[in-house]
């Protein structure tokens, strides 16, 4: 919400109960006590009347602190928030004159969750990734800790309030007794070797799966923000040998949390031993668990838990955003850390989960599209149907510019440079990427056909197409003269954080922490010398060439493909359209042409096809309090969005978003790399009568 400028004392402030019919954004109606008066004198705030608070976390410049009533409001079920309410304001000075005018955000009342969970006597991952909890698929509803938060605990009377059903993740067997007793809640994992004590003895491991402690879920050896993907394969096996113990004398799933760089591919192919993986992420945008992780674990029983970090301005669409798509990725369980400014939203995630448990968890799929083809995911449940979707769209790397003036087909080319520290070129090399399209299944046969454009006078020695299959960036295709070694071990040798090789897995890896990826475990697997495959010479200057690769050749063969990298080794070129070709020589998906990922403009209408729709059939939006009239065989709505990432893009307490200052060396000031730079972002779930 915009901070109105106040150039008089304000004396008084009219606050109205709003109600949106419409849902978020429709024409609000005023209740009949809409224009009581809320606060006759508004008290200005002081750091000391939050004694918890830090000194310099809160500003009080202009601060007014009232209280309104909303037990009044009606309820809705548990199971279905309706951000629906917003509060209308109004500053008044002496003479009753209006200085400030603006509405809250919606804000949803809701009743509490009074379930009682029963105690856990099995615990076990199917085959659809998910945790089954006495024979059902359980989808964890949990938060851990607050480091920024100084308002809230998340105590299990807390946790439980905010309906919350396995809050714990930081668990030892005493926090999985606490919950328990004071609050029939689970925990989500209990740690083999809590944090500054002894392991649990084999006693104690047996009276796990003895009941004793009937509220855990997992237990976990692996660590918190994890190491374990980093060791040798010695150490990988002791670790096997110890979750077979565990797993075996407690009857539970063996999990791990893994945080930073840590939890990307590299890494996370190398955890075979483990059942459930707790994933933990920053704000960077979505996760793509479905391209880093169950890739490279086909075939196992593997589960995956989203871990975003939440911090106290986030706002509340950016965390539902991404929990939704991490839904849509594969993900059956959200466990926030830190915290919201107000945690009571935790409520509505939980609520939301609820409402859409029996679709997230359904497997009787419903053959839909849309078009465009954003993110989504359609099943029965009964005689309905619920449909997720997002507006999930790909990071960008590196500053485009778009070229009108010259290109080989639509409305531009492109060109680029990168942008994230320490350096922005290496050794004459440059590049701009993207990441994080809806995977596209690389089929036998298929071709990958790319324009590009050589200035006559440009001084360019090789020309460099990456793509991501698998989130693995090893399939690189090129064109000219390219000595691997002074790519890989130019600035003092292979290990070498400054040499090219490193230079461009900071930016394509979304490096947190740059020293990782230097060790002989991590090292083998970024841009080897067979990731490398040159298809010719460079083409002829001064005009547009249609280049064709064998995805075969490349070993894109069944990866999921879901990105594209452009790379230049002297002066930079033009690139236009990066399309996908079948074995007749059709195009069958465009990878990138005058945008990256979807035109904005295409989000204003989606189009959902439900086959046998009927025209003037009525689809609910889930938990938005609106409906859309279905059109015959279809119906559209806006993806169009709200910003949600604007409060993070210049980094938040805690955290380190975007860029610093260039550094000579990642340890000295470590970045997290490129943050979600799409802005707008939109998620919606809708359900209606199975045609």
């Amino acid at each position: 919400m915009a901070r109105p400028a106040i150039s008089s004392p304000v004396e008084r402030i009219r606050a109205q109960h709003l109600i949106g019919p419409g849902g978020r954004g429709g024409n609000a109606n005023r209740l009949k006590e809409g224009d009581k008066i809320l606060a006759d004198g508004p008290r200005p705030a002081k750091v000391g009347q939050y004694s918890e608070v830090a000194d310099g976390f809160l500003n009080t410049f202009n601060l007014i602190v009232t209280e309104l009533d909303t037990r009044s409001l009606p309820a809705r079920p548990a199971d279905h928030p309706v951000f629906e309410w917003v509060v209308d304001i109004t500053g008044l000075d002496a003479s009753e004159k209006s200085i400030f005018h603006f509405t809250s955000h919606p804000f949803a009342t809701m009743t509490r969750w009074d379930e009682k969970l029963p105690p856990i006597r099995k615990v076990e991952v199917n085959d659809h990734h998910e945790i089954e909890v006495n024979g059902k698929p359980f989808f964890m509803i949990g938060h851990s800790h607050q480091n920024w938060n100084f308002r809230t605990r998340a105590t299990p009377e807390a946790c439980r309030e905010w309906g919350l059903t396995s809050p714990f993740r930081w668990g030892s067997t005493e926090t999985a007794k606490e919950g328990w007793e004071k609050a029939n809640l689970y925990v989500g994992e209990c740690f083999y070797k809590p944090r500054r004590k002894q392991p649990l003895t084999e006693d104690v491991l047996r009276s796990i799966g003895e009941g004793k402690f009937p509220g855990v879920i997992c237990m976990n050896t692996g660590g918190a923000e994890s190491g374990v993907g980093h060791r040798g394969e010695a150490a990988l096996e002791t670790i096997t040998q110890l979750n077979d113990k565990i797993r075996r004398l407690t009857g539970r799933p063996i999990s791990i949390t893994s945080g930073g760089d840590g939890a990307n591919w590299l890494v996370l192919r190398r955890l075979k031993m483990f059942d459930v993986m707790f994933l933990e992420w920053e704000a960077w945008g979505p996760r793509r668990i479905n391209v880093h992780l169950f890739p490279h674990h086909k075939g196992r029983k593997l589960a995956a838990v989203h871990l975003p970090q939440i911090y106290d301005d986030n706002p509340y669409e950016l965390v539902r955003f991404e929990l939704y798509q991490s839904i849509l990725e594969g993900a059956r369980g959200f466990h926030g850390i830190h915290g919201f400014g107000d945690q009571t939203l935790l409520r509505a995630l939980a609520g939301e989960i609820r409402g859409l448990e029996r679709y997230i968890f359904s497997h009787d799929h419903a053959e839909i599209s849309a078009e465009p083809d954003v993110f989504y995911r359609a099943t029965r449940a009964g005689d309905k149907i619920g449909i997720m979707a997002t507006s999930a769209a790909p990071v960008i790397g590196g500053d485009w510019a778009w070229h009108r003036d010259n290109k080989a087909s639509g409305q531009a080319a492109h060109s680029g440079s990168s942008s994230y520290g320490p350096r922005r070129t290496a050794s004459g090399f440059n590049h701009h990427a993207f990441w994080g399209l809806k995977p596209i299944e690389v089929a036998p046969g298929d071709r990958v056909t790319q324009s590009v454009y050589i200035p006559e006078t440009s001084k360019t020695n090789a020309i460099f197409l990456l793509l991501e299959g698998d989130a693995s960036w090893n399939h690189i295709a090129y064109w000219g003269d390219f000595n691997y070694d002074t790519f890989a071990r130019l600035h003092g040798g292979d290990r070498d954080e400054l040499n090219a090789r490193f230079w461009l897995a900071a930016h394509l890896y979304n490096m947190a922490w740059g020293t990782h990826f230097t060790g002989d475990i991590m090292s083998p697997h970024i841009f080897r010398e067979s990731s490398f495959h040159r298809m010719g010479d460079l083409p002829a200057r001064g005009g547009w060439t249609e280049l064709s690769v064998s995805a075969k050749r490349l070993g894109l063969t069944g990866k999921l493909l879901a990105g594209c990298g452009y790379m230049e080794l002297g002066d930079p070129i033009l690139w236009d359209r990066t399309a996908l070709r079948n074995t007749h020589g059709e195009t069958g998906k465009v990878l990138c042409d005058d945008t990256v990922g979807i035109p904005k403009p295409l989000l204003k209408s989606v189009r959902f096809n439900v086959p046998g729709l009927k025209a003037g059939t009525r689809i609910t939006v889930m938990f938005e309090g609106r409906e859309i009239v279905a059109e015959d065989g279809y119906f559209t709505d806006s993806f169009e969005g709200t910003d949600a990432y604007g409060q993070t893009n210049g980094g938040v307490l805690g955290d380190y978003l975007c860029q610093y200052d260039p550094v000579d060396r990642f340890p000295t000031n470590p970045k997290s790399g490129y943050a979600y730079n799409n802005g707008k972002v939109a998620c919606h779930a809708y359900e209606l009568d199975s045609p």
